[in-house]
């Protein structure tokens, strides 16, 4: 019974529209997404991934998805992905359409691009944008990239606000946004709240900030540390934990001691574990970010937790977008840790009291629910390639 349930899903399959989806990699945080494309109901995505990455550790194993068809082989020049070899076999695929990485550095999709539209196939870039701090030669090859495209697939408004202004065609993009699998995050939230928790951990009662993400400078967390340095000396304790690895780490433990608050800061270390992370996010009254946020502050806001990072958008991964000042956590100006001290302590004035947290909790329900998740980013997908291919569908 199995083997013919299977059989006959493969015939429907087969059976629908069928779309290319060219990845650089499969990251583990977009398994949610491309299950539901993977079943989706109206279009045929096959799937090819390259193989390995240089900077990310969590990949899904993409033969589990019904649509997968092979692996690319990644080349790199340093730590930069330049080439994928196989992609030329993609073009024998009877696809009325391509969906391609945004990443430009990758040779390769500018051929796979161009050979795609001189035989009459669409072209999709899943795409950042511009983000405003490129370099003019770098900004000139983006739009030359981005041109070749017939539609643009962006995270965010800010992207798509940027292009606007470089001259690109509103009707050419859609903002999809970024997503997590918001489902899971529903049923682990409440599960683990405990003020147990971060007194096993600390052995104190003071609020705790959390982290998670790479311990790389990049982050800015000597920021936090600072900032959480300044409070104190100013009467108010807080605690920190990072959830994360990196080359950061031991420099980062240095600068706890010099700060004086080494005892209130634990380095958890690296962890793919869900359950965990919805523990420490749970049972802290914020996240923060202090250098670029990204997908931290989704998964932060589908616990309910507010997030703090900096204020200068340009500098910003489009997730920051998810974060409304006042409302689901607040900016701080980029690179000044009493600044950050100033937005953190009107954050523990705000989570300190029942009613406001109850709310700033919905809010970041409702700001995930609404734009942040799998279904949403599916579906407006589905939206812009039915209303472009097949218009007596859309």
């Amino acid at each position: 019974m199995e083997m013919q349930t299977f059989d006959m899903r493969r015939f429907a399959h087969s059976r629908k529209r069928k779309v290319a989806l060219v990845l650089n990699i499969a990251p583990l945080y977009r398994k949610a997404i491309f299950t539901l494309l993977d079943n989706d109901p109206d279009i045929d995505y096959s799937f090819y991934a390259g193989e390995e990455s240089r900077d990310v550790d969590a990949l899904i194993d993409m033969r589990s998805l019904l649509g997968f068809k092979r692996y690319l082989h990644n080349i790199f020049r340093g730590d930069k992905l330049i080439w994928q070899r196989g992609w030329w076999r993609i073009l024998f695929g009877r696809y009325d359409a391509y969906i391609l990485t945004g990443n430009p550095g990758i040779r390769s999709n500018w051929l796979l691009m161009s050979a795609a539209r001189l035989t009459g196939r669409k072209v999709y870039l899943w795409s950042h944008g511009i983000y405003g701090n490129e370099t003019p030669g770098k900004l000139r090859r983006n739009k030359l990239y981005m041109r070749m495209a017939d539609g643009l697939l962006l995270y965010g408004q800010h992207g798509k606000s940027m292009l606007l202004k470089n001259g690109f065609k509103e009707s050419k993009m859609s903002v999809i946004y970024n997503s997590l699998d918001l489902e899971r995050h529903k049923r682990l939230r409440d599960r683990f709240i405990g003020a147990g928790f971060m007194r096993n951990i600390f052995g104190n009662d003071y609020p705790t900030i959390a982290f998670i993400g790479r311990l790389t400078p990049q982050k800015r967390l000597n920021l936090l540390i600072e900032a959480v340095g300044i409070l104190s000396i100013a009467g108010t304790f807080l605690n920190i934990i990072f959830v994360g690895d990196g080359p950061s780490t031991d420099e980062l433990s240095a600068l706890c001691r010099k700060a004086g608050i080494e005892e209130r800061v634990f380095f958890y270390g690296e962890c793919y574990d869900e359950e965990m992370i919805a523990a420490v996010l749970q049972n802290s009254i914020m996240t923060v970010s202090p250098g670029n946020v990204g997908l931290t502050a989704i998964q932060s806001l589908s616990y309910g937790v507010p997030v703090i990072t900096h204020g200068n958008f340009r500098e910003q991964m489009p997730e920051y977008e998810a974060v409304r000042e006042g409302s689901t956590g607040g900016f701080f100006r980029q690179g000044d840790s009493l600044s950050l001290s100033d937005k953190i302590e009107t954050w523990v004035g705000i989570m300190s009291d029942a009613k406001k947290r109850e709310q700033v909790r919905k809010n970041c329900f409702r700001t995930v629910e609404s734009r942040y998740n799998a279904a949403n980013q599916c579906a407006l997908i589905k939206r812009r390639l039915l209303a472009d291919l097949f218009p007596s569908k859309g």
